[in-house]
């Protein structure tokens, strides 16, 4: 195809991003060998790195399940707050189905009254919570936990618990 990497950067989206720009003439800008020099020195040229990072992602998996399994001991109703892609793709490596969140609650109503895919959690609107209020929401969308948890602070004045997908795989929740 003849196309070069000319421009690299990274970018906020999703929590953080590259975005890489493309050209038939090569002309890079510098950002490209910057970028690369960057990476060496995080390692990235190592294969220990990603072992270990392996070894990581393994790590938080296991605590995500038992931190499900001791917030399903002492909550009777868990739901979920936010269906975006990456819920999906946490949800699935974490094993965490619809045994273990009742419903995910989601604003954009062009996703309620579908399923997240692979783990077969309904997703329903915001008022669906109003029937049935959580012990606890896990929210997916966890780089606008702040915002979510203000925007449902009549949840958490009724006793709702909230915290995020990433506090799912730390060490110790509770």
């Amino acid at each position: 195809m003849g196309l070069c990497v000319v421009c690299v950067e990274k970018v906020d989206t999703h929590g953080g991003s590259i975005r890489v720009y493309v050209s038939r003439d090569g002309a890079s800008d510098g950002s490209v060998k910057k970028f690369i020099e960057d990476e060496e020195e995080a390692g990235l040229m190592n294969l220990e790195t990603y072992r270990s990072f392996g070894r990581a992602v393994e790590k938080t998996k296991k605590n995500a399940r038992r931190n499900m399994d001791n917030l399903k001991s002492k909550y009777e109703r868990i739901a979920g707050y936010g269906a975006p892609a990456k819920a999906t793709t946490a949800l699935n490596y974490l094993g965490i189905t619809s045994e273990d969140i009742q419903y995910i609650i989601e604003d954009n109503e062009l996703k309620c009254g579908k399923f997240i895919p692979g783990v077969n959690i309904p997703i329903k609107n915001k008022s669906y919570s109003e029937e049935c209020v959580p012990d606890l929401v896990i929210i997916m969308a966890w780089n606008f936990f702040d915002v979510i948890k203000e925007q449902n602070a009549w949840l958490a004045a009724q006793g709702t618990r909230f915290v995020s997908i990433k506090d799912l795989q730390e060490e110790s929740l509770l």
